[in-house]
């Protein structure tokens, strides 16, 4: 085949994967919006300038640490515990990367972006998404990240520049959203497990996390229960800102940057793509992303107040009818947009 027919055969599949990835990332760019536009707000609050927020998202790409990135700028310069508490909060990406070891191969100069701008959201659509015999696994997984990467770092750009003029809308309860697609997701992948083993390992780990976040508390539940899972998976195959120089900030903020893609890339890294991988691992790949969703679904919910008033009754009738309408109709738009509306009216009413 002539270089130009096999670019001409490249094109057309990015183009099919492309109109079958967008429609699935919608429900994902309204989530995004959102909670960029709170970074944003949270970011400029703090005294940093407008372009602070999309600049974070945009090296960082890791939602909850640009958060922690924010505290850590206006605490002091501490690049130690800068690195530390990377490796802790963005642990879990180690994982997602075992999980993807068997699918992100052969994919050319697509994988590095892939693997670089892998997360929580797209990790699940990856995971979970059964596609049609005619569409590009490959060219699928890419448009999921970057499609992921533009909604996130689009949405704190705009929450930096004009998130002061939505503070009189009343969008309680909108976050859902992203709940509504983990909820989704997972139910998804215990429907369309090909043996009940690897259902019981998702429940198990949906079982673990609740467990954990009991015991150890919302901040390390989620390292300790992928943690748990690995044991299992071993055994059954045997202020105001402070004054940082700009040098320090930069600083800072590059060190963020490279934990983040350590624990994104430390899989591949470990077992390099063509070398055959120990059986162990093999079966982390089956069986570890129905465990990683149902931890990510408790993840969702840790800041739920189930000791105190609604104790908890608008998440759950919001996670009933998730559920319910999903088994019934298995329509992920419909689910999560049903899920949220219900899950708005309640907190925004009661």
């Amino acid at each position: 085949m002539k270089e130009g027919d096999i670019l001409m055969e490249q094109s057309h599949k990015g183009r099919q994967a492309f109109s079958y990835a967008f429609p699935i990332m919608i429900p994902m760019g309204i989530s995004f919006f959102f909670i960029g536009l709170g970074f944003g707000l949270y970011a400029t609050s703090q005294g940093f300038p407008w372009w602070t927020p999309p600049v974070l998202a945009a090296t960082i790409f890791a939602g909850s640490m640009e958060f922690v990135t924010i505290g850590m700028l206006m605490a002091g310069f501490d690049p130690i515990n800068a690195f530390v508490l990377t490796m802790f909060v963005n642990g879990r990406h180690f994982f997602y990367g075992l999980s993807a070891l068997q699918r992100y191969v052969h994919m050319g100069w697509k994988w590095f972006p892939t693997v670089a701008w892998m997360c929580d959201e797209s990790f699940a659509i990856n995971m979970s998404t059964r596609l049609p015999d005619d569409v590009d696994k490959k060219w699928f997984y890419f448009h999921v990240s970057w499609l992921n990467y533009i909604f996130w770092v689009f949405s704190t750009f705009v929450g930096g520049l004009f998130g002061n003029l939505l503070t009189t809308v009343d969008l309680r309860g909108i976050d859902f959203v992203l709940q509504g697609l983990f909820i989704v997701v997972f139910l998804e992948m215990l429907l369309n497990a090909k043996n009940n083993k690897i259902r019981a390992f998702g429940v198990a780990g949906a079982a673990i996390a609740v467990a954990m976040l009991l015991l150890v508390g919302k901040s390390l539940f989620m390292l300790l229960s992928m943690s748990c899972m690995l044991v299992v998976c071993l055994l059954r195959t045997n202020g105001e800102v402070c004054a940082l120089t700009n040098i320090e900030m930069v600083m800072t903020v590059a060190i963020v940057v490279a934990g983040t893609l350590l624990t994104r890339f430390g899989a591949f890294l470990i077992f390099p793509p063509g070398k055959k991988a120990p059986d162990f691992v093999l079966f982390l790949g089956k069986a570890l992303p129905a465990a990683v969703m149902g931890m990510l679904v408790v993840y969702t919910f840790k800041e739920t107040v189930v000791l105190a008033y609604p104790y908890g009754i608008p998440e759950l009738i919001a996670l009933l009818v998730t559920v319910g309408l999903h088994l019934w109709k298995r329509n992920m738009l419909v689910s999560i947009a049903v899920g949220t509306i219900v899950y708005m009216l309640i907190v925004q009413n009661i």
